[in-house]
């Protein structure tokens, strides 16, 4: 396979970058190919690109589910965009002052969110041996951390 299309064979570091950074071009195994094959094919290789990463993360969430600070979050940026709805298509710009507020709440909340690097270590605590984010995968990384928060 040229690409990651699966928990099971993206490492933590790539899954971890393509998360922050939305760069699907991670996604290739072989970067070289990559760059042949964008100029190419640049519109089919980024939708194609794309649906991988869609795939991915959402067998991702199928399997481990979403926290409950990425769900108080979500909760937090709707509530910002129905105020950013009603300055912009109800004219009630005193909404505004609401919709940054949520906005500011939801950002809080994420900021309580450990670190991989942190999250790492006390894993590597917990198996007694080292964790390598570049080289182990996801699915057995967040099988660790199952593991770890079932025995406390």
């Amino acid at each position: 396979m040229i690409v990651y299309n699966s928990i099971d064979n993206i490492t933590c570091t790539i899954f971890d970058s393509v998360m922050d950074k939305r760069d699907y071009s991670l996604l290739f195994k072989n970067k070289m190919l990559y760059k042949i094959l964008n100029k190419l094919f640049k519109k089919m290789l980024d939708i194609f690109l794309f649906k991988t990463w869609e795939k991915i993360h959402d067998e991702f969430i199928d399997t481990f589910g979403i926290s409950e600070q990425y769900k108080r979050y979500m909760d937090l940026m709707n509530d910002a965009l129905e105020h950013y709805n009603n300055v912009y298509n109800e004219g009630k710009r005193h909404e505004l002052v609401f919709a940054q507020i949520k906005e500011y709440e939801a950002e809080k909340c994420l900021k309580g969110v450990k670190k991989n690097e942190n999250i790492y270590s006390q894993i590597a605590r917990f198996t007694g041996f080292r964790i390598n984010p570049s080289t182990i995968t996801v699915r057995e990384f967040y099988n660790y951390v199952k593991e770890a928060q079932g025995n406390g």
